[in-house]
């Protein structure tokens, strides 16, 4: 199926991301779409104030529970990869 430890720095196939905001531009919804930085946690609940403040130094834009899991498996079975995620919380960084 693949190699037991595959390289992560490119799971994300920079052709499939780049025709994603291509298509969006020819929509008009290049407004509603953005490029960053996905970060796991377990779950299954939320990321606590310290760990969200963490995950920001870090340089995460967003936090989610699933999706890596899913991208490790396909990566190592050699498919191509892209991830779209509906952000619908916006994490609170003070108590």
């Amino acid at each position: 199926f693949g190699i037991r430890f595959p390289c992560m720095s490119d799971a994300y196939s920079k052709d499939l991301r780049t025709l994603v905001l291509d298509v969006g531009s020819e929509l008009n919804c290049s407004r509603f779409i953005r490029t960053g930085v996905y970060c796991m946690v377990s779950g299954p609940n939320f990321e606590t104030i310290a760990e969200a403040r963490m995950l920001l130094t870090l340089g995460c834009d967003s936090v989610g529970m699933s999706m890596v899991p899913e991208v490790t498996v396909a990566k190592h079975c050699g498919l191509r990869v892209l991830g779209l995620t509906l952000i619908t919380n916006k994490v609170s960084l003070n108590y």
